[in-house]
């Protein structure tokens, strides 16, 4: 389900025509973009989560913090498009309720913004989230296209093929660490099932809506945190179309 933001309010009243949102791309891959800037308690075992000091750099000027009011817990998004962000979709609609003053604010670093703030024109959740395990996925469009200047990861449609015992990135805001510092861990993606993935990569609240990822290349979005393995949205056939159709909005 798709909403306009009208001065930072989503108008849930008058909801997006959805018609072909998942049609069939033809595609299995979009690729990431350099830009124009010069080159719940998860943690598993021990935390091998390091903190990013330079989020300037590529892929990490593509992630960002996504701020909102209504919902507790702020989240963890990033660009596939010079103004689409994925993030999860419990960060956007919950309990009835669709996050209010939306931003995005790509390579925060504490209390620096080094690309500034994008408001959010457009929130994206799927219909049957949260009925149905698999779908907590979500898509923003932003009102002024960053990822010109900081570029986009890229996305792969992880379908056709079998992903365990790959190892993947994950690249975010916890709340437990100092406010607006990006930290970031490895580890393997453990199980598949349907529309998820299971995994053993460190994440603590606030990175929801992190993009699972390697070389670039996102394969799904982190979702929730467990005390034995964590677990990701997959990016599957149906998801993959509707984020690149979303991209052309």
């Amino acid at each position: 389900m798709g909403y306009r933001v009208v001065n930072g309010i989503a108008d849930t009243v008058n909801p997006i025509d959805v018609a072909g949102i998942t049609r069939d791309t033809g595609l299995t891959t979009i690729s990431p973009s350099l830009g124009q800037v010069p080159d719940a308690r998860s943690v598993i075992g021990p935390d091998e989560r390091g903190m990013i000091n330079n989020t300037n750099a590529f892929p990490y000027r593509s992630f960002g913090a996504v701020d909102y009011n209504g919902l507790s817990n702020n989240c963890t998004g990033w660009l596939v498009s010079p103004d689409t962000v994925v993030t999860a979709g419990h960060c956007l609609a919950r309990n009835g309720q669709v996050a209010s003053n939306l931003t995005f604010s790509p390579a925060r670093n504490g209390t620096s913004e080094p690309f500034g703030t994008a408001a959010a024109r457009e929130i994206w959740v799927d219909r049957f989230f949260p009925e149905r395990s698999g779908h907590d996925w979500g898509v923003v469009k932003l009102a002024e296209p960053v990822g010109n200047t900081v570029g986009w990861i890229g996305l792969k449609n992880t379908q056709d093929a079998t992903w365990v015992g790959s190892t993947q990135t994950i690249t975010g805001y916890p709340a437990d660490k100092p406010a607006g510092t990006m930290w970031s861990a490895n580890g393997d993606i453990t199980a598949e099932t349907g529309n998820t993935f299971t995994h053993t990569i460190d994440t603590l609240g606030g990175q929801s809506g992190s993009a699972i990822y390697r070389e670039n290349y996102a394969i799904g979005i982190h979702v929730t945190g467990g005390s034995q393995t964590n677990t990701g949205t997959r990016i599957t056939d149906e998801l993959f179309d509707t984020i690149v159709n979303l991209t052309e909005r």
